[in-house]
């Protein structure tokens, strides 16, 4: 349940994202709001990507 709890938590805060960007970059008129939202991202799915890993393996082992 953990893996499907973090797929569908990144989908909200990408969509969340897009939106927030999107206003942040009409309201300054610079492109470096895209780019923070964007790298904050890359490190929420990153991490996220790296716990459903070593989650998975961690059960591969209690089988074997």
């Amino acid at each position: 349940m953990s893996p499907v709890w973090k797929c569908s938590r990144n989908d909200i805060a990408s969509n969340l994202s897009v939106f927030i960007a999107a206003g942040a970059v009409w309201l300054t008129g610079s492109g470096w709001p895209d780019i923070l939202v964007a790298l904050g991202l890359v490190w929420l799915l990153t991490r996220s990507s790296i716990r459903v890993i070593a989650s998975a393996l961690t059960e591969l082992r209690a089988a074997a």
